[in-house]
């Protein structure tokens, strides 16, 4: 009984790792597109400007300062539309939100309580 727990257990595990061989090959390993984020305003002097830096991964924009600058609020807008999404956080920590695709570009935007403000943009992904 033991050894077919054992024979169960390596060959589980032998199939996890494999799998994740055979997603590395085939190219289907998730990617990053990476979001500049421009600094629109920056009231404290000693914060570096590139501060900020954001990916799309996954379906989920990450933001990480270097440097944290307290509480931030991070909005999304379309052109015309106005705003769509709107989320509170914390620059100490990643910020990870849902990145909002759509035809129209989707305009990033993160207040941080140290009054600085950063500006990206979000691109609708070609077709396939």
């Amino acid at each position: 009984m033991k050894h077919l727990i054992i024979t169960s257990i390596a060959c589980l595990l032998a199939s996890v790792f494999n799998c994740g061989a055979e997603e590395k090959k085939s190219g289907n390993a998730p990617s990053a597109k990476p979001i500049l984020l421009t600094q629109r305003s920056n009231h404290k002097r000693d914060v570096p400007v590139d501060n900020v830096a954001a990916e799309i991964r996954d379906g989920y924009l990450f933001v990480n300062f270097l440097e944290s600058e307290g509480s931030a609020t991070v909005t999304m807008s379309e052109p015309g539309n106005g705003t769509i999404y709107r989320a509170g956080a914390q620059t100490a920590a990643p910020i990870v939100v849902p990145a909002i695709e759509s035809e129209m570009p989707v305009q990033v935007v993160i207040r941080t309580a140290d009054s600085n403000e950063y500006e990206g943009w979000i691109f609708a992904s070609p077709a396939d």
